[in-house]
């Protein structure tokens, strides 16, 4: 239920987008677009492994033309958990995805 929330309000949020993007506006849609990508993130996170340690503030957002990724990694434990975050602008469902690192140093 949390993650079809989500979803809808990432539809809702990338039709105001392509209809608001200019250059000046960029810092505004990397905002939205990183704290949607967290949310997103914690949520199959939470989902696999019962855990939330994803920030907007964590990850780095790139935008390229009419498309964004957000990645970011956080230590959990003995791994690092990967999150890739990408959506078309104009398109309703981002691609999420969640890959575990496991840290060999101990």
């Amino acid at each position: 239920m949390k993650i079809t929330a989500l979803i809808a309000a990432t539809a809702l949020v990338s039709v105001a987008l392509v209809c608001w993007i200019s250059p000046r506006n960029i810092n505004i849609l990397q905002h939205t677009a990183s704290t949607l990508a967290a949310s997103l993130a914690n949520a199959k996170v939470n989902t696999d492994y019962g855990v939330e340690p994803f920030s907007a503030a964590d990850g780095r957002i790139e935008i390229s033309g009419d498309q964004w990724t957000w990645t970011a990694t956080k230590g959990y434990g003995h791994m690092d958990l990967q999150a890739k975050i990408s959506c078309k602008i104009a398109q309703s469902e981002p691609r999420v995805e969640v890959s575990k690192i496991i840290n060999m140093q101990w």
